[in-house]
């Protein structure tokens, strides 16, 4: 009889366990990061003169539904998601500032300047070519700036995300950190730690969306995590990262904090970010003041072989030092008084327009990468589109792979709450059968009782 009462009580404490388990996936079905739990139960047995008797059933355990080596994959696909989720963002940005539809772009801005010497080549004593020479110079002028000035705003914003990413990512790994030691105690004391395992697994999922790392995890619950065999986080702590700029201002570094080694970042929101400012847009400036100095020395030796219509002194037509796409600028001379500008060649004995129309023939030179000056604007006003299309189609995969990942891990971790009601359904069956089985003792005893009396 005490076997058949310790039966029922155990069965009713299983289901009341499985009650409390399903309704806790089924409450927690919309929470990020949440991993379903199942109980695992064992038959419970004492062993007796007669061999090995039931005393029903108990709780083992329970299961973490969560694959780990998915989880593993999920976390790098993320971090080359995060990759190009940056750089498309940044060379989208570039690409309305460097392409327009009101036709001022580089590429017209330069064929306009060049056909107006060949303009003025026509007419080289003519005041409102000149003028339009000036006006068309000063308008290209203006587009390289606004170009400079684009690329140098993409700089600064990116130098300061930087700089916010690597803050986060030490923060990150400190709450991860912060994490080991409950999960640690609670696994010494045999006690599920899974609700703070989630809440560890969402920070080294945001981490990954900043920068690879090996995550290790070790049978005692605690993480430790590595990258490039540089132990990042562990039992000793949080080895902090710090940016550094390089002293000529070439570009960003990111080292450890503690020893003040390099480290190297080719992935993630701070791989792009690293990237972006040392590289991508680094290049973008350098090319632009190269085209720049290329055709201010062109034109330059151009315009000093020649006379203006108004004197014999050689000149320059942009200011001489004016070798960068900051600090290109028309010789003040000439936007004081156009008529200075040369147009004919003094070894003619009269006048002519052969200095104007050397210059116009420069749209015919091959100045950068052996294009001319018209098909390098093209080229590199189109640059930063053609980069958003490529990172763009690379993204696309990235995203249908990560989707693929995740729905197979949904189907390991994620609630299906039609599932955990026909669990609940079966664990309301079975309390209900345990308490009619203690019931059914319970009459069974009493009946002994009133049979003894």
């Amino acid at each position: 009889m005490n076997n058949l009462v310790e039966i029922s009580k155990s069965g009713i404490k299983l289901a009341q366990k499985g009650l409390s388990t399903t309704a806790q996936n089924i409450t927690n079905a919309q929470s990020a990061g949440y991993t379903r739990k199942r109980l695992v139960s064992v038959p419970e047995q004492f062993s007796s003169g007669s061999g090995f008797s039931g005393l029903g059933v108990k709780a083992a355990d329970f299961d973490y539904l969560r694959d780990m080596r998915t989880e593993s994959m999920i976390q790098s696909k993320h971090h080359q998601k995060s990759y190009l989720e940056q750089k498309s963002l940044v060379f989208s940005r570039l690409e309305t500032s460097f392409v327009s539809d009101t036709g001022g772009d580089l590429d017209a801005r330069m064929q306009n300047f060049l056909q107006s010497f060949a303009s003025l080549a026509g007419s080289p004593s003519s005041q409102t070519k000149k003028a339009e020479v000036v006006r068309e110079a000063q308008q290209l002028i203006g587009s390289i700036q606004q170009l400079d000035g684009a690329i140098s705003q993409q700089k600064e914003m990116v130098q300061e995300q930087a700089l916010e990413a690597v803050g986060q990512v030490n923060r990150l790994m400190h709450d991860i950190h912060s994490l080991n030691e409950p999960i640690k105690q609670a696994m010494q004391r045999n006690q599920t730690a899974f609700d703070l395992m989630d809440q560890q697994l969402l920070k080294i999922k945001e981490l990954s969306s900043y920068l690879e790392v090996d995550v290790t995890r070790q049978e005692n619950g605690q993480v430790s995590m590595h990258m490039g065999g540089i132990e990042l986080m562990g039992e000793f702590g949080v080895n902090a990262l710090r940016t550094h700029s390089n002293p000529d201002g070439s570009g960003l570094e990111l080292r450890f904090q503690r020893s003040g080694q390099l480290l190297s970042v080719q992935q993630g929101k701070l791989g792009a970010l690293l990237e972006l400012n040392n590289e991508d847009l680094f290049e973008l400036q350098e090319d632009l003041d190269a085209f720049v100095s290329n055709i201010v020395a062109r034109v330059n030796h151009e315009h000093e072989q020649g006379i203006s219509t108004s004197d014999t002194q050689s000149r320059s037509f942009f200011a001489v030092d004016g070798l960068s796409a900051k600090s290109i600028a028309l010789n003040s001379e000439l936007v004081a008084n156009p008529e200075l500008i040369a147009v004919t060649d003094p070894l003619v004995n009269s006048l002519n327009g052969a200095i104007a129309q050397n210059i116009a023939n420069i749209t015919e030179a091959k100045l950068m990468d052996g294009k001319g000056p018209i098909e390098f604007s093209i080229d590199f006003i189109s640059r930063p589109g053609s980069e958003v299309a490529r990172v763009n189609d690379e993204l696309a995969l990235r995203t249908t792979e990560l989707e693929l990942l995740d729905a197979q891990q949904q189907q390991i971790s994620g609630v299906n709450i039609d599932e955990e009601l026909s669990n609940m359904i079966q664990y309301q069956q079975a309390y209900q059968g345990a308490a009619k089985v203690l019931e059914s003792a319970q009459i069974m005893y009493q009946t002994l009782l009133s049979i003894m009396q």
